[in-house]
């Protein structure tokens, strides 16, 4: 509820606390990532959608927010680049 009103400081505090009780709650962990996606912190949405889908392989919304999330591509990773 508080995510949908706005108010980003308290729906993380909730959703933390209460991924800190339940480590694989996915609904909490889903909220934390809407939260940062929202903040604007997308390593921290990215690793929250990443563990959504490792509880729930199936979750639309953490896939879909994924796929929105742009993966920085290190060059020295490049094949055919020297190391």
């Amino acid at each position: 509820v508080r995510l949908r009103q706005g108010d980003l400081a308290l729906a993380e505090q909730r959703f933390t606390a209460a991924t800190t009780r339940a480590p694989e709650n996915y609904d909490a962990l889903t909220g934390a990532g809407l939260v940062a996606w929202r903040k604007g912190d997308l390593a921290a949405a990215r690793r929250a959608f990443v563990t959504v889908l490792a509880v729930a392989p199936g979750d639309s919304t953490a896939k879909q927010y994924l796929e929105r999330i742009p993966v920085p591509v290190d060059a020295a990773q490049l094949p055919g680049r020297p190391r």
